[in-house]
């Protein structure tokens, strides 16, 4: 595990804060209420095959320069910094009325490189990311063992990926409405298995598969039930030779940077995801097994049975759990134990043949039993009725400790920023079992300088307690692993980790009055702002367009403003791309970073980010004054096309008109020449040039006029489809 990161003297804007809200209740330095809330957004890939070093970006809100980074568990080395990489970013379709008044965040992009040992086990990892402003939690990242590629992605219409099986590939559903298609040959009667997991890795991906053949024609729809620990599955046997591809989407419609997800494909009849129950496997039915264990078998024929031998103790209570309905099999499960002699001591079949069976049964006495697996109708079975049976003791007198559910990752609130010269309130929910009633002493072990916390009792009638932990005024920021241990007589307890680390306040922030007004689409909108430093605080802050805004952007863009030491009132331009939709009223949100001092000289970035009405660019859409038409609305990519274009300028418009092609970054062979069109003309002719082979023409060339008026150039575009020649 790598937590060695801190500030230094030198340090730049650093990147991801943690979020306070479903960890604590605080009491806190006023100024901090102003810092944004830290959120950890995404890792992509979401995983590696051991033994290999993986490039990763670190997607998250209100990110800097670089931050401080750690992955749990042995066998994974990450670095201990991540720094800024540009960030990826496709616009999608036009999102219209009311969904574009929808809140979106703009996750930014830090990067560094993943090293994956041969032997690391296989299974998640937990990330976290540190700032001066605090620790995040909520990323997950997956050591595998199959092959990994990694998605290409290119904005446009889905371009299929090569692959070889078996792999696990990542991708991600980005933008909204994106399709995307994983090829691959297969031999007539080959059975492949694909399986998606995004849940498990932090996604808001609502992952949906099919099958499709090379003539994009549906062969194989998505399971009705995934196998456990995936979100969609999807299995096909190839009638004829040929290539074929998984189809992953959005069930919704949805996409965005942090949709990603890892699709396994195989050949054979499972792709499963390793069960997160933490149980032994074992397939040797020959052998003699002993609780708690997994067996995974089929029934592969009509008539057969599989016989598991258990060692059981006397008076000793075991649950017999059986998973097949629920992985996608068509097993209709019937469960059956015997003792030594074959004599039927319990039996267990569902109401419901779509239901899998469980049974508890105690053993009469010390002994080897045998448990029986098979299909409820005599004429079922083959190949593909694949079962896993958990077998299970009843718990021992226990406690366990469990932490509340983050409001940003849904996973447990295992990051913890506490202000300087304030407290956090970190409820620690305490669960007793197997008869056990005693009171339980919670304690946090491992604190950083800086930051204590007195132990507290959960009495015996209280299932929750809660560790109140301070931090001084002067706080040295150093995230630590922190045990949350806990006794309770002569019960072992596991104990839980958090990160925890004191987080530095915003000492400035954004002001002004509520303004609404107008603006043409394709060009820049200026605001006035007001930087209200504390007192103490005098430096330089810089402003950019928020990471979390109040409502989607649909293209607005603007850059980043120093606001100097010594100045309060500044402008941020904003520019309106000229394809937002007309009457569509804009709430463009800012934020501000800046840089503390300590004492020692110790540099803090900072930042500041409020989506409030008084500090939004409400700005209602109007029509563009620059006009742009295409002669033709497609051509043929192949050598020289000469384009017919005419533009319009509004009656307070003059000066020539400089039209170019913005060729997507991701084709090659495509260029054309600037035209200016000159003050008093409307028309031109635009060339563009193909050169064999170019391509690929899977969305439409954008064609850009710029008329520069003053300090506000005025913009217009039109889309152009090129087909293949």
């Amino acid at each position: 595990m790598n937590s060695d990161w801190r500030p230094n003297s030198k340090c730049l804007p650093l990147c991801l804060l943690a979020s306070l809200g479903a960890l604590c209740d605080s009491v806190v330095n006023p100024a901090f209420l102003r810092a944004s809330p830290p959120v950890a957004s995404y890792v992509f890939p979401a995983g590696g095959q051991r033994g290999t070093t993986v490039a990763v970006r670190v997607g998250g809100l209100f990110l800097h320069d670089r931050c401080g980074f750690a992955l749990s568990g042995p066998g994974v080395t990450a670095p201990p910094t991540l720094t800024r990489t540009p960030r990826i970013w496709f616009e999608g379709p036009v999102i219209p009325l009311p969904d574009s008044q929808q809140a979106e965040d703009y996750p930014a992009d830090v990067a560094g490189r993943i090293k994956l040992a041969p032997d690391a086990a296989v299974g998640p990892r937990k990330g976290y990311l540190f700032t001066s402003q605090g620790a995040a939690g909520g990323l997950v990242f997956v050591v595998g063992e199959l092959p990994e590629v990694v998605e290409k992605e290119a904005d446009g219409e889905p371009i299929p990926e090569r692959v070889t099986l078996p792999v696990t590939a990542n991708g991600r559903v980005f933008p909204r409405d994106d399709l995307d298609l994983w090829e691959f040959p297969l031999p007539a009667g080959q059975t492949v298995t694909a399986t998606a997991v995004g849940k498990a890795i932090n996604s808001p991906a609502a992952l949906r598969l099919d099958i499709l053949d090379a003539a994009g024609r549906v062969v194989a729809e998505q399971l009705d039930v995934a196998p456990p620990g995936a979100d969609a599955a999807a299995r096909f046997t190839a009638p004829a030779a040929g290539v074929y591809r998984v189809r992953v989407a959005d069930a919704r419609g949805q996409g965005g940077p942090a949709h990603v997800y890892r699709l396994t494909i195989t050949t054979g009849l499972s792709a499963e995801p390793r069960p997160a129950d933490g149980l032994k496997e074992s397939a040797d039915a020959a052998a003699t097994h002993a609780a708690p264990v997994a067996l995974t078998g089929r029934i592969g024929s009509p008539g057969a049975a599989a016989a598991w031998k258990l060692t059981l103790t006397k008076g000793k209570r075991t649950t017999f759990d059986l998973v097949a309905r629920r992985a996608g099999s068509p097993l209709c499960g019937v469960l059956t134990v015997t003792d030594a002699a074959g004599k039927e001591l319990a039996k267990a079949e569902p109401a419901d043949a779509t239901a899998d069976p469980t049974l508890t049964f105690t053993a009469p006495a010390d002994g080897t039993y045998t448990v029986r697996v098979a299909e409820r109708f005599r004429s079922r079975g083959g190949p593909a009725f694949t079962y896993r049976l958990k077998v299970t003791p009843d718990a021992a007198p226990g406690v366990t400790l469990k932490l509340p559910v983050d409001g940003n990752s849904k996973l447990p609130a295992d990051a913890l920023s506490v202000p300087r010269g304030g407290a956090v309130k970190l409820k620690v929910s305490v669960g007793r079992t197997g008869g056990f009633t005693g009171p339980v002493e919670l304690t946090a072990e491992g604190l950083p300088p800086g930051l204590t916390a007195k132990s507290v009792t959960v009495p015996p009638n209280q299932s929750a307690g809660e560790l109140t932990i301070q931090a001084d005024a002067t706080a040295v920021v150093r995230p630590a692993r922190v045990a949350i241990s806990a006794r309770a007589g002569d019960v072992k307890v596991e104990p839980l980790e958090v990160y925890a680390t004191a987080a530095v306040p915003t000492p400035f922030k954004l002001v002004d009055e509520y303004v609404m007004t107008s603006a043409p689409r394709g060009e820049i909108y200026r605001r006035t702002y007001r930087v209200q430093r504390d007192a103490g605080f005098a430096g330089p802050v810089r402003v950019s367009l928020a990471d979390r805004q109040a409502r989607h952007l649909q293209g607005v863009t603007g850059p980043t403003v120093e606001v100097p030491a010594g100045r309060d009132v500044f402008d941020y331009p904003a520019y309106l791309p000229p394809w937002m939709e007309l009457g569509r009223t804009c709430r463009v949100c800012v934020q501000a970073t800046g840089v503390v001092k300590d004492a020692d000289g110790t540099e803090h970035p900072v930042v500041f980010s409020s989506t409030g009405q008084n500090q939004q660019m409400i700005v209602v859409v109007g029509p563009g004054r620059l006009g742009l038409e295409l002669g033709r609305g497609s051509v043929r990519g192949g050598g020289e096309v000469r384009l017919p274009v005419t533009v319009t300028r509004g009656r307070d418009l003059t000066g020539p008109v400089v039209v170019e092609a913005v060729v997507p970054p991701h084709w090659s062979g495509a260029t054309a020449e600037k035209l200016t069109i000159p003050a008093g003309s409307g028309a031109g002719e635009l060339v563009l040039r193909f050169a064999p082979g170019a391509g690929p023409f899977n969305q439409p060339l954008t064609v850009r006029a710029t008329l520069a008026a003053g300090r506000t150039p005025v913009v217009a575009e039109a889309a152009l489809d090129v087909v293949a020649p």
